[in-house]
């Protein structure tokens, strides 16, 4: 029920809401996953918030264990592309390769995003 409320917030570009909602779900103890945390994530970086996106991405892996994935590392990636920060691309790359994602599966989930943004 809370991922299909976050998710809608976020195809509305309701990101504050959405990450209320994910405290609110963490607090009754209802544990967010990875999809959860992709949907705000994503949502960030298509309002071109990316800080705020890698707050959730630091919290998402450090403070609550759940592994990224080939989303995770796509969306940001793209964030980092909408705002010109290209020098900040490699690292992500890196630590999605260091985590064990395949870069062609990265980059075939950054292309299909790439031709359906246009």
């Amino acid at each position: 029920m809370y991922s299909t409320m976050i998710k809608g917030l976020c195809k509305v570009s309701n990101n504050v809401i959405a990450v209320a909602l994910l405290r609110l779900m963490d607090e009754r103890g209802c544990k967010p996953d990875v999809v959860v945390y992709n949907t705000i994530i994503d949502s960030l970086c298509k309002d071109k918030l990316i800080d705020e996106a890698f707050k959730l991405f630091k919290e998402m892996v450090f403070q609550k264990g759940i592994s990224p994935d080939a989303i995770t590392y796509s969306s940001l990636i793209d964030g980092l592309r909408k705002l010109g920060r290209w020098d900040e691309a490699p690292k992500m790359l890196q630590e999605m390769l260091d985590d064990g994602i395949s870069f062609i599966i990265a980059f075939v989930f950054f292309i299909y995003d790439f031709i359906w943004t246009r």
